[in-house]
């Protein structure tokens, strides 16, 4: 456990790093700066996997707005934020990186299909939408 916006370290020091469903917890001005902490202790060609919330997630828009596609929710410990990205916003976070791959997956979950995984349960469909990024240091 840590802060990723300020890995424990040596540069050029991991050949893989792997962020999922985390780095959208912070507000976006931190993102850019966040992929750029974990691109410093990338080895040349190493590889990063991250994703990010799609505005078409089923709680988009849910909460009190504290920024464009920013939202203060409840969690399961209580308030959370969440950053919502439209498709190819996360792009320019990946300067110096070859992007492999980039894939929106969307899931739609029925109630009891939601309540089996976790998810808010008063809604009767839950869609769970992400944009994931496969990259490569160059």
């Amino acid at each position: 456990m840590g802060d990723m916006r300020n890995l424990p370290f040596e540069d050029l020091s991991i050949s893989f790093v792997y962020s999922f469903d985390t780095i959208f917890h912070m507000p976006k001005k931190d993102i850019a700066a966040t992929i750029e902490e974990m691109k410093r202790v990338l080895k040349k060609n190493g590889l990063l996997y991250v994703n990010f919330v799609s505005t078409e997630h089923s709680t988009f828009g849910k909460g009190q707005k504290v920024g464009e596609g920013e939202f203060i929710q409840n969690g399961h410990d209580g308030k959370i934020l969440l950053s919502y990205f439209r498709d190819n916003e996360p792009d320019p976070c990946f300067r110096g990186f070859e992007i492999l791959c980039k894939q929106k997956r969307i899931m739609e979950f029925t109630r009891s299909g939601a309540r089996a995984i976790g998810f808010n349960v008063n809604r009767k469909k839950h869609v769970y939408a992400s944009l994931d990024y496969i990259v490569k240091k160059r």
